[in-house]
């Protein structure tokens, strides 16, 4: 783009500029004088640079002028009706509800300029809050929000006015539910056709029948009160507490009321099935607390839900008979039943040879063979208790576990001993290293299972279902599964596989710590220079076996 200097030469090309210097004397001066041109250059470019980052003063002669006084303002007629208005709503009542729309007529018929419209919609809106029935207040917010023209903020807040209506919200959730159930309809005639597609036609009546079964039997898994029913619920309930006195509140109670039951239902069904699994676990005592409460949900009205409430009374006598057999075994080893007569002097030389001397192994044979003799079949259980505990002090701790594992498992109710023998066997702490094998064993057979039948090793699909249905039902799918099974191994390094060995680090632990003493005893046998303090096994850490 030319600018002045050239459009200037271009007009009078034959005329050199005013302060130029000839090109002869510029090479001149460069060639007898390089430094002095050099410093020339360089004081240019720092004054240059210089009055660059000169700013100049920028001066507002408006600051300047003095501040003028405030000039009284004479109110308008609108303004005048509008502070009628603002009181009035303010002092207004039952008694004298018209005087707000009185109010609000005198400000719509005085004389506005262009600043002033817009008086009218908040005047409306005032006089709306005047209005002591919610449902008057939303059906009015609602007529002036299709007014045109008004303020984008007062169209905001009469929106969210409009839309906090717990009653349309609660409609609105209910009707969540036909959505499901419309869509899960319609994905069941879809998705099959949709395959059939791909895998061709002739499968179709099979994907179609194998839709429909998983179609119904999905309704076993639905609850009485879904969480959008139960959302309806409490929003019902919030409009009649706030408020009771409305035209609607009969409807609107009676809803509550027949929902208020269904939910009752709901929660007892799911105390039900968590008692049941407690009573299948062996634990008797939450099954029972959860059949009571059970019972205690379905009290306010006991002539509603009769077959749960018949399938709780079941599980609370269920439960209870077998917490009563519980105490009554915990009850039954705190007895002390008198010896037989013809064993009181036997028992006593036994006894006084256990507190005499250690039970090394052959040091108690003579009272223990004595003792065997004199009992019979009956003191079987008392001498190989005795023979398993000599083994034990004297070092030799798994042929003492063997022992006392055939005898817990000897099918000898009447001996006490056996129940002990069962109780140190199967105790976690106690014995620990059989429990670390048990739970090894038992995480080994789970990932088997895993890796072969996937999730269908936990639970059916439909575990409402009577559970040979359940799993017929997903025959194919759990075929399907089995096939797979090498396709998963492979992938399972990169998708993720469940731990099932951690539920062996407690054991595992308690394990460590009931060997080290022996490991700590051999290195000192051997001449290792480990202190004592180090060699000492925490009390409070280790769980010795036995």
């Amino acid at each position: 783009m030319p600018t002045v200097s050239t459009a200037e030469r271009r007009r009078t090309p034959n005329r050199a500029p005013k302060h130029a210097w000839p090109t002869h004397a510029r090479s001149k001066l460069a060639r007898e004088f390089p430094g002095l041109l050099i410093t020339s250059l360089g004081l240019a470019l720092l004054f240059g640079a210089s009055g660059c980052a000169y700013r100049k003063a920028v001066v507002v002669d408006d600051l300047l002028v003095p501040l003028a006084s405030d000039v009284a303002r004479v109110p308008s007629p609108t303004d005048l009706a509008a502070a009628r208005l603002a009181r009035v709503a303010l002092v207004s009542s039952i008694a004298n509800s018209d005087r707000p729309d009185a109010a609000l007529a005198a400000l719509e018929a005085a004389p506005k300029d262009d600043d002033e419209e817009r008086l009218t919609a908040l005047a409306a809106d005032l006089r709306n809050a005047t209005l002591d029935d919610p449902i008057a207040y939303r059906d009015a917010s609602r007529r002036l929000r299709r007014r045109f023209g008004i303020d984008p903020r007062l169209a905001s807040r009469l929106d969210e006015t409009i839309a906090d209506d717990p009653l349309r919200i609660a409609r609105r959730r209910k009707r969540d539910d036909w959505h499901r159930l419309f869509a899960r309809t319609f994905n069941s005639v879809a998705e099959p056709l949709g395959q059939s597609v791909i895998t061709g036609f002739f499968l179709a009546p099979y994907t179609l029948a194998n839709s429909f079964i998983h179609y119904f039997a999905e309704f076993s898994n639905a609850e009485p009160l879904s969480t959008t029913g139960r959302q309806a619920l409490v929003l019902r309930q919030e409009f009649l507490a706030a408020h009771p006195e409305s035209e609607i509140a009969p409807e609107v109670a009676r809803l509550v009321e027949r929902d208020r039951i269904r939910l009752e239902k709901t929660l007892a069904r799911r105390r039900t099935r968590v008692a049941q699994t407690a009573i299948d676990g062996g634990q008797p005592g939450l099954a029972l607390h959860h059949a009571r409460a059970a019972t205690a949900i379905l009290a306010p009205h006991p002539d509603r839900n009769a077959s749960i409430r018949r399938k709780a009374a079941r599980l609370t006598d269920r439960a209870s008979a077998l917490v009563a057999e519980r105490d009554r075994l915990a009850a039954r080893t705190l007895e002390a039943r008198p010896t037989e007569p013809f064993l009181r002097e036997s028992e006593r030389a036994l006894a006084t040879a256990l507190l005499a001397r250690r039970a090394a192994p052959g040091a108690l044979e003579p009272e223990l063979a004595r003792h065997a003799s004199t009992a019979g079949s009956d003191g079987y259980g008392r001498v190989a208790f005795i023979d398993a505990l000599a083994r034990n002090e004297g070092g030799h701790e798994e042929p003492a576990r063997r022992a006392l594992a055939e005898l817990a498992g000897q099918a000898r109710h009447h001996d006490p001993m056996t129940r002990h023998a069962r109780q140190l066997v199967e105790d976690d702490w106690q014995n620990p290293w059989d429990a670390f094998r048990r739970l090894r064993s038992s995480g080994r057979r789970n990932a088997l299972a895993y890796r072969f039948a996937g999730e269908w090793v936990n639970r059916p699909r439909y575990p409402n279902l009577w559970p040979p249905v359940s799993y017929l039902i997903d025959t194919p799918t759990i075929a399907m599964t089995i096939v797979l099974a090498p396709l998963r191994a492979l992938i399972s390094p990169f998708t993720g596989f469940p731990d099932f060995q951690r539920a062996t680090s407690s054991p595992a632990t308690a394990t460590c710590c009931a060997i080290r003493p022996a490991i700590i005893s051999a290195r000192s046998s051997a001449g290792s220079t480990t202190t004592s303090a180090t060699r000492r096994p925490s009390a409070a850490r280790c769980a010795w076996p036995i």
